[in-house]
């Protein structure tokens, strides 16, 4: 599978009033959760993408876990990093488009 670098981000985005996502864990292999966002597919489906970073290590390199709309883990950048799967899918306020997270 392809990570979030490969996708294009156009056309659909997130409601995050209504559409479900995973709900990222807190922390993956000493790393805490840097970003979460989600890809919204014509059918309504929203694939999650989970980063996580070092916080006290800048040039330790960031994890990232792509879950797709069940909540199954699809890709990883470190697959020993331990990215939890299945995720929970419940719609939430972290359920914000990729690209939609910069504040104005």
């Amino acid at each position: 599978m392809a990570s979030l670098s490969a996708y294009t981000l156009v056309g659909v985005h997130a409601d995050d009033s209504s559409t479900p996502c995973a709900t990222c864990a807190s922390d993956v292999d000493d790393r805490s959760l840097a970003t979460q966002c989600i890809i919204v597919q014509p059918d309504g489906t929203a694939f999650t993408y989970c980063t996580y970073a070092a916080e006290d290590d800048p040039d330790t390199p960031d994890v990232e876990c792509d879950y797709d709309g069940s909540g199954n883990l699809m890709y990883t950048s470190d697959p020993n990093a331990g990215c939890p799967t299945p995720l929970t899918v419940e719609t939430n306020d972290s359920c914000v488009a990729c690209g939609s997270q910069e504040s104005d």
